[in-house]
């Protein structure tokens, strides 16, 4: 939010306020620049900045996305909240059908934890830390038809659906050359 606001406040400073304090300090300091300068230095503390903060933080207030037909189809144009929203929503922001499981649905099994990544691992935060960073739904890491890995993020857990477009091919496409599938 600060961020937003200091270049506006920076212009301000450079532009407006500094220079009109170089004017006012060419004068002698008699009772109506001493007054002058007081009111400008207050206008420019107490009124320019909160107003600046105030407008940066706009964006900030604005309403959360809830409704899927308020996005753009094209979601490649979507920010990081309508990615957020759109993604767990895609069924509902496009016409979509549902692919029934077969009869027989095979749990992957459990293979080995990676050491550096279980807890008390030399690295057990970091894929915590790089789903917060990219803003990742989950990770899953197989080998061998195995689960080494599973994580999940943004409140969703492996109840939950989540669109995975064109990965889901090279997600079967592995499975299949492993022989897992």
């Amino acid at each position: 939010m600060l961020l937003n606001a200091y270049p506006f406040i920076c212009v301000i400073y450079l532009y407006i306020w500094r220079p009109l304090w170089a004017i006012l300090n060419n004068y002698q300091l008699d009772g109506s620049i001493q007054i002058m300068r007081i009111i400008v230095t207050l206008s420019f503390l107490y009124i320019i900045v909160p107003i600046t903060l105030v407008f940066s933080a706009l964006p900030a207030f604005a309403q959360r996305i809830t409704n899927a037909d308020s996005l753009s189809k094209n979601s490649f144009s979507w920010n990081q909240e309508a990615k957020e929203f759109g993604f767990a929503h895609f069924d509902e922001v496009y016409r979509t059908r549902d692919v029934h499981r077969g009869k027989k649905v095979h749990k992957l099994p459990q293979g080995k934890s990676i050491p550096a990544f279980s807890k008390g691992g030399q690295k057990e935060k970091e894929p915590d830390a790089f789903m917060t960073e990219q803003k990742a739904a989950g990770i899953l890491i197989l080998q061998y038809g195995k689960i080494w890995l599973e994580r999940y993020a943004l409140g969703f857990s492996d109840a939950e659906r989540w669109t995975s477009q064109s990965v889901v091919k090279s997600f079967v496409d592995g499975m299949r050359l492993s022989g897992s599938v």
